[in-house]
């Protein structure tokens, strides 16, 4: 919403507002000019009374059309109203620039360059705009926002269509010009550009500058750090996400807000073997999020759980783990993990399981499990999407084999082979050699090629390393 609200800013902030535009006197544009006071106080209601009324005295005034527009959306959530007052001001002023960058703006923030019906007509207004304002810097970032995006057929079922290098090359051309135009506005623009082709030191160097601009931005140090450490510098991105911390807590208001950067500098202590430090990390972007007054999407906390929860596995503190287990499967909520794969409940309960056999709580992860499973397999309910899950199968398989209901020879029988189950279970049982024997079937070629890996064991502790808790 910031950014919207931004757009009708920069757009009324212009010499005269828009009142260069004919069709718009006497009281219809002592009700528009109202309105921008309004808006600019956040009266969004007053704000959308007195654009009422300036068209209701002057259907022709273009810019309260505009304006109208633009407060309805965000305030509103009146999306077919927006595109309604957006297209009527570009009907009755087509060679205003302000106006037509005005509506392929929000239409391209609201709802992006790929795939959208309305792609023809942003990349029409952001033309149009450039055309009489080849300096526009917020159009060319646009555009090379437009050139730079996947396109889809929306009228079929075709797959995205990349972007050509003849696209990209413009895209890089319209940052770059928009970075000597105003390098405040477009440097972290083009850094993200950079980022998205693989060019790391490139967007380094773009933050860095950017940086000189907002020196207090928190942003610009998360997105540093994550430059930073798809280059490999670990260490800096580590601290860039200390700087963003420091600069994040100096805003006013943000102590009660949450602050991602404990986040990201807990996974990079744990990619760095800072597993202490990474613990610390986790658990104070835990409180974050817990004292926040408006907390992010609730899978936030889940992932912090599950991969706390890990950790605390990995380095033997199996206590700690089971209670972070325990709290992400309370939570029932799935979230994305670090390989785009998601990371189910099931998964909680099966780890739930592994712990309180190992922990010597075979009853009570015999138990739980079986509970579970009872409202997994149970009638259409929210443990099943109503009986529309398809991992449910799976899952059933996996629990009765741990609960003993289905030995490994009949699912070896199947060809239904759970290398990772069956190893674990013998790791459990004391026979660390089959338990070891199982589980490099599942190990990826990845880790058991990578540099100093010379037995099974070590591929197998490479890609589960929180395995070895069960081999002591």
């Amino acid at each position: 919403m910031k950014a919207i609200f931004t757009i009708l800013a920069l757009i009324l902030m212009l010499p005269g507002g828009l009142s260069h535009l004919r069709g718009a006197e006497g009281d219809s544009m002592d009700y528009y000019r109202s309105g921008v006071k309004k808006q600019a106080a956040k009266d969004w209601g007053g704000a959308l009374a007195d654009f009422n009324k300036a068209i209701a005295l002057d259907p022709k005034n273009a810019m309260a059309y505009s304006a109208r527009g633009l407060v309805k959306f965000p305030w509103k959530r009146d999306w077919d109203g927006m595109v309604a007052d957006l297209n009527r001001s570009v009907e009755l002023a087509p060679d205003s620039g302000e106006i037509r960058f005005a509506r392929g703006h929000l239409f391209l923030q609201t709802m992006g360059a790929t795939g959208s019906p309305f792609r023809q007509i942003v990349t029409d207004d952001i033309e149009k705009t450039l055309e009489l304002d080849p300096d526009n810097v917020a159009a060319l970032l646009d555009r090379a926002t437009i050139k730079s995006s996947q396109r889809v057929d929306v009228s079929s079922a075709s797959f995205p269509t990349t972007p050509t290098k003849e696209d990209m090359d413009g895209a890089l051309a319209d940052l770059d010009k928009a970075v000597t135009l105003d390098p405040k506005a477009s440097l972290a623009r083009r850094a993200d550009f950079k980022y998205g082709r693989n060019d790391f030191a490139g967007a380094i160097a773009d933050f860095t500058e950017a940086m000189k601009y907002n020196p207090s931005d928190d942003e610009l140090y998360r997105r540093r750090a994550e430059a930073r450490g798809a280059k490999g510098d670990i260490d800096g991105a580590i601290a860039d996400a200390t700087l963003g911390i420091e600069c994040f807590k100096k805003i006013p208001g943000n102590a009660r807000e949450y602050c991602p950067y404990y986040y990201d500098r807990a996974r990079l202590k744990k990619d760095k073997g800072d597993h202490k430090g990474a613990l610390q990390d986790y658990t104070l972007a835990i409180q974050s999020f817990k004292n926040a007054s408006s907390p992010p999407l609730p899978m936030v906390l889940t992932a912090l759980y599950h991969e706390r929860g890990m950790l605390c596995y990995t380095t033997g503190d199996l206590k700690g783990a089971l209670a972070d287990f325990q709290n992400f499967a309370s939570r029932g909520i799935a979230y994305p993990g670090r390989d785009f794969g998601l990371i189910e409940p099931d998964e909680a309960q099966i780890n739930l399981w592994i712990i309180r056999t190992k922990l010597g709580k075979k009853e009570e992860a015999a138990k739980g499990l079986a509970a579970y499973l009872g409202k997994r397999t149970g009638k259409p309910s929210i443990y099943n999407h109503n009986g529309e899950d398809q991992n449910v199968p799976g899952f059933a398989t996996r629990a009765n084999y741990l609960l003993g209901r289905i030995s490994e020879e009949e699912l070896m029988k199947k060809n239904d082979r759970d290398w990772f189950l069956f190893g674990v279970k013998r790791l459990l049982a004391g026979d660390r050699k089959t338990g070891i024997d199982y589980l490099r079937n599942c190990v990826s070629p990845y880790y058991s090629s990578q540099p100093g890996i010379n037995t099974p064991e070590q591929a197998v502790l490479r890609q589960f390393p929180e395995l070895k808790a069960l081999m002591n």
